[in-house]
């Protein structure tokens, strides 16, 4: 260097001289960061990475086709198929529809960490295909452009060495700095593991020989914790309840003692503390051997080093509890534990297995998770397996999810089928429409599952090249005499095989990952759907599980269950646009409700001051979420008569199974009145669980208009020309 260039700091940067690329197309740039929260704590490399959009802009020039972006943001990992990362997918399938000419990436490293290289050979054959680059440009002054073109082989070849350096990376300087920590581990020192809570590392240690150590405040909490434990008989739920009622467990640390030890402990803050938020995390607390002065070396084999740190809990004691929670002992000796006897036993082979057809689609606007869970429930002589759909959310504070609803699958199911049967059978155009419009999304379904398609297109290549390897080479070897010296892992034999079963697994996962959505299965099952929807009541029990719940979920965009009183339920289905152009409502009654809290002490004497000469709507108005039949409970067990008893004497004025939150839901009371009637008599007449009120009824224009409203009651033909669906025994 002879001498100094100013340049300025918003001069653009020369790229030099550019590669030609078809600019009638989209230029694609790829964006990916491994580590959470990568984009914050390495913020230079994600600037980096999104200044290769001014480069691209570059390239495709003022009248080009222009820049699409494909930010995966941070945490999204190298060694993920094209399938698990959104973003690599969404590139993918639209370099298969033609529309992107050269994909620019920071290195080439941000595409795949590959080992074996199935993803990116799958990424390079269509890019062949669709004639599109991979350009690297010039990040720095020094640095050079790099492009590939995969028509040319030298090409390819490059950047299989660019993808096996990728790997190679987490295979040595990964792998050896992980390779570090275990021997740290080994020893008995700290290697960066998190603790439960009472452990801390003291600051001044040598790194390399750092040991944990007790933190009495928190020790001294976690011991009384532990006693409490054992004082509820061992009991998870007990304690967590405990928990949930102090507003925290652990206080605050002094900003002292923050300068004196490291804490790493996962906990959730309180206030003016910390406590869990989960029982799950009390459970592991009391399974984790640090507290005997054990620590763990490998979770596979068991190996442990006792005495390694001073410890919060004596042994005995934390095996007990250890025992309760595993059923074996710290040596693994299985315990038998004396359970009580549960009152169910299992389901008999014979007969229809439970179904949960809506498991897929069911929603709830006021349950954010809705599962399907199994009971075992007594008719007379008979024990049967009953599956229901069961929506709860986390509450602020509680450890345990609230429980909004629970239902039978099996009822609600039919009602939904029921409706769909009533719909075909009135519209016979709608199978026809239906087939029209499931074909158009098989061919959508084509397009969005290529990625997938083409890498088991590839496993299956790859599968079928090493099988006859392994053949070969077990032909050459069979009359050799092994070498006893040499390692399992060296022998040729054993890595081909290894390879197939990991390429096999992959293929599993992938099918798995296609059936899960729902892929139709070419024309022949689009016809199949096509003459269910010809004949419901004959065709759909012949369907499995499997195709009831593909079908639902291809038919709908949305089923949603919302409890609106103690008896009501509303039931929204929003059907595909060949059936239904607007929400298809229903308000379903279930003859029992939600499990109940015992009369309150209030309500209890409301009953006692009113009970004996009030009529009824008075009491229920002011106990609104009792039924007659539970306040008639609540005052024969206080004791308590009516003076004039209205038995016998016809109809009550409002049914004894009704609630006045039943009766407020809707705005007429008289006709809220006469539908929970008919809503009862037609659940007790048919022995069924439920009953079903459509508000749409099937008339041509119900289908055609959309409406704001769904929640107008419409006159008793209306409800009658709309329908009343039943099902499930009480």
């Amino acid at each position: 260097m002879t001498g100094f260039k100013i340049r300025k700091q918003d001069e653009p940067v020369n790229y030099g001289s550019l590669p030609n690329v078809d600019t009638n197309r989209l230029i694609a740039v790829y964006i990916r960061q491994s580590k959470k929260d990568a984009d914050d704590k390495n913020g230079e490399s994600r600037k980096t990475q999104l200044e290769l959009k001014n480069y691209a802009a570059t390239l495709s020039g003022e009248k080009g086709a222009g820049v699409r972006e494909y930010d995966e943001k941070s945490g999204k990992s190298g060694q993920k198929r094209i399938d698990q990362r959104e973003k690599l997918n969404q590139l993918y399938k639209d370099m298969e529809a033609n529309l992107i000419s050269a994909v620019i990436v920071s290195r080439e490293d941000r595409l795949f960490r590959d080992k074996w290289g199935t993803q990116s050979g799958t990424f390079m054959e269509l890019a062949e295909k669709r004639k599109a680059l991979v350009i690297v440009p010039p990040l720095s002054i020094n640095s050079k452009q790099r492009f590939y073109n995969f028509s040319n082989y030298e090409h390819v070849k490059a950047f299989k060495d660019k993808m096996q350096a990728a790997y190679d990376y987490i295979e040595t300087h990964i792998k050896y700095m992980n390779d570090n920590q275990k021997n740290k581990g080994a020893r008995g020192n700290y290697d960066g593991r998190w603790l439960p809570p009472g452990f801390v590392i003291p600051y001044g240690q040598e790194k390399m020989e750092q040991k944990i150590d007790v933190y009495e405040p928190w020790a001294k909490i976690m011991e009384e914790l532990y006693s409490t434990w054992e004082a509820y008989n061992y009991s998870i739920p007990k304690l967590a309840r405990y928990v949930e009622k102090i507003p925290y467990l652990f206080p605050d640390i002094p900003e002292e003692d923050t300068k004196k030890y490291c804490f790493r402990t996962s906990i959730d803050r309180a206030s003016r503390g910390f406590k869990p938020k989960t029982a799950i995390t009390l459970k592991s607390w009391f399974m984790n051997i640090v507290y005997i002065g054990w620590w763990l070396i490998s979770q596979e084999s068991g190996e442990v080093i006792a005495n390694n740190h001073p410890a919060i809990i004596d042994r005995e004691r934390f095996e007990k509890g250890y025992i309760q929670l595993t059923g074996h002992t710290l040596e693994g000796v299985p315990v038998n534990l004396a359970y009580p006897q549960k009152r169910h036993q299992a389901r008999k082979d014979e007969g229809q297995p439970p179904e949960a057809v809506l498991q897929f689609v069911l929603s709830s606007p006021i349950a954010p998770w809705i599962s399907v869970c199994t009971a075992f429930n007594r008719y007379k002589n008979e024990v049967r397996e009953e599956l229901y759909y069961k929506g709860f959310k986390k509450i602020e504070g509680e450890m345990y999810n609230k429980n909004l609803f629970c239902i039978r699958c099996d009822a609600l199911d039919t009602i939904v089928m029921k409706r769909l049967e009533a719909l075909a059978e009135f519209d016979k155009q709608l199978a026809l429409r239906i087939e029209h419009g499931l074909e158009e999304v098989r061919q959508q379904q084509v397009k969005e599952c290529i990625s997938i398609d083409d890498q088991l297109k590839t496993i299956n290549a790859d599968i079928k090249t090493l099988t006859g390897r392994l053949t070969l080479i077990s032909e050459l070897t069979k009359d050799e005499t092994e070498d006893e010296d040499k390692k399992d892992e060296d022998n040729p034999i054993t890595a081909i095989y290894n390879r197939i079963q990991e390429l096999r697994g992959q293929k599993r996962e992938l099918e798995e990952k296609k059936k899960r959505a729902n892929i139709l299965e070419g024309q022949e099952e689009v016809q199949q759907f096509y003459a269910v929807l010809e004949n419901v009541k004959e065709e759909w029990p012949k369907l499995t599980i499997e195709q009831k719940q593909k079908l639902i979920k291809l038919l709908t965009t949305k089923v949603e269950l919302t409890p609106c009183s103690m008896h009501w339920y509303k039931l929204t289905i929003h059907w595909i646009g060949p059936i239904c152009n607007r929400p298809d409502v229903a308000y379903i009654w279930r003859i029992r409700p939600e499990a109940q809290p015992a009369l309150e002490t209030w309500e209890l004497d409301l009953i006692r001051e009113h009970y004996p000469t009030c009529n009824m709507e008075y009491l229920l108005e002011r106990i609104p979420n009792r039924t007659w039949g539970a306040i008639i409970g609540g005052a024969s067990s206080i004791g308590v008569k009516r003076e004039n008893s209205d038995r016998g004497k016809g109809k009550r004025a409002i049914p004894t199974k009704v609630s006045w939150e039943d009766i407020m839901f809707f705005p007429n009371k008289e006709k809220a009145i006469e539908m929970a009637r008919e809503a009862i008599e037609d659940c007790m007449k048919h022995k069924t669980s439920l009953s079903a009120k459509w508000l749409i009824p099937l008339l041509p224009e119900s289908f055609i208009e959309s409406s704001e409203d769904n929640n107008i009651i419409h006159d008793t033909n209306e409800r009658r020309a709309s329908g009343s669906y039943f099902y499930g025994s009480p």
